[in-house]
């Protein structure tokens, strides 16, 4: 029986499709894809939310908090697009105020290893040249799924285990992910429900007052707080910090097999 999560790897014949297709890690990502296409959306719409499901549903690969870099056929122009959606430093921290503090190389973990999230900045660009369902629309399977639960699965729990102690570690015992992510005090079990209340009104926030709300007002200042710690100097991120991503300034056709 299966567990909810995704399937061991099989190989499988070459699927063709005249309408679209999406690819995803996780069946309900690529379901919430294919949705919103079948509701007309374009494949910016699709692409959104299929990575708004997959912050739910596999948040350490893909969380609200990471980068996204995107490339984009415009048939009108019948040109592709480049958007670079990574997030920048935050203004607090420069090369030389890490080197004040005795380090020759940026951390991997902890404060001073965050940068201001541009994943939501590039969804919010993005949208705005392609899109063609509401924010409201693109967003509600990964809302459904975050009040409502899914089921965990492996790869979920493993990824939970590894964080908290890293997390722990970082920002001390009172850090809230293992609050929101180990809610029971210990190992999730495969196919328990897992419900994101605080992710979901997030995410509704989003869709109601827009992609910027991340950056800007107590969204943004409570991304700040988590990480105010003694080693850290983050202001709060607002979307004048994380620029609009930008083309590609060259583009070439490459070839790609495997």
């Amino acid at each position: 029986m299966s567990d909810g999560g995704p399937g061991p790897f099989v190989p499988v014949p070459l699927a063709r499709g005249r309408h679209g297709a999406v690819v995803a890690p996780h069946h309900l990502a690529t379901e919430a894809g294919l949705s919103v296409l079948r509701a007309g959306g374009h494949a910016v719409d699709a692409a959104i939310a299929t990575n708004a499901v997959l912050a739910t549903v596999m948040p350490s690969a893909c969380g609200l908090g990471g980068d996204a870099f995107w490339l984009i056929w415009d048939a009108t122009a019948r040109r592709q697009v480049a958007l670079n959606g990574s997030g920048r430093a935050p203004a607090g921290v420069d090369a030389a105020a890490l080197r004040a503090r005795g380090l020759s190389t940026l951390p991997l973990r902890g404060p001073l290893s965050v940068t201001i999230p541009g994943a939501i900045r590039s969804w919010g660009d993005a949208h705005a040249r392609f899109g063609r369902l509401s924010r409201d629309a693109i967003l509600a399977p990964a809302i459904e799924l975050a009040r409502g639960g899914f089921p965990t699965w492996d790869g979920f729990i493993s990824a939970v285990e590894e964080t908290v102690p890293i997390v722990r570690e970082a920002l001390g015992t009172e850090a809230p992910f293992p609050r929101h992510y180990r809610p029971h005090g210990r190992p999730w079990r495969p196919g328990e429900l897992v419900r994101f209340p605080a992710l979901a009104e997030t995410l509704e926030r989003l869709a109601t007052e827009g992609f910027d709300a991340f950056y800007d007002g107590d969204l943004g200042e409570r991304q700040a707080g988590s990480s105010q710690r003694p080693a850290a100097t983050t202001p709060r991120p607002t979307s004048a910090s994380t620029p609009p991503p930008g083309r590609s300034r060259s583009q070439r056709r490459i070839a790609a097999s495997g």
